[in-house]
């Protein structure tokens, strides 16, 4: 590796110290193209540098939401988990009501992705 290419690691690893953003970047590019050991240290940098910012949320939809934006991310859709939750409640009602959903459903999702992801930002 070349002097300058170090430099620039060095730099992006300090900046990602220091800015919660550029770690949780950092991290989902990580994911993005697939370097899955990368990915994990940089969680583990952001577990370390910035405790507060993490929420380990046990909420089975929460969990879901997850798992529903890394699919998303497969396909080239990028979200995060509130949206992710969002896609999963909005799809779940309009099959529940069979296409028939109005402004009370839509508010109702939103303030429940409102509550259970509340965010220290």
């Amino acid at each position: 590796m070349k002097k300058g290419e170090e430099r620039v690691i060095e730099m992006l690893v300090q900046k990602a110290k220091t800015d919660h953003k550029v770690v949780r970047y950092m991290k989902e590019l990580a994911v993005e193209v697939q370097d899955y050991e990368l990915a994990s240290l940089l969680r583990n940098m952001e577990r370390e540098n910035f405790p507060e910012k993490i929420v380990d949320n046990k909420d089975p939809d929460v969990l879901k939401a997850s798992a529903i934006r890394i699919a998303l991310g497969l396909c080239k859709l990028k979200t995060d988990d509130r949206g992710a939750f969002i896609i999963m409640k909005v799809v779940q009602k309009y099959f529940k009501r069979k296409g028939n959903m109005d402004m009370k459903d839509a508010i109702a999702i939103s303030t429940e992705a409102d509550e259970k992801f509340k965010t220290n930002e």
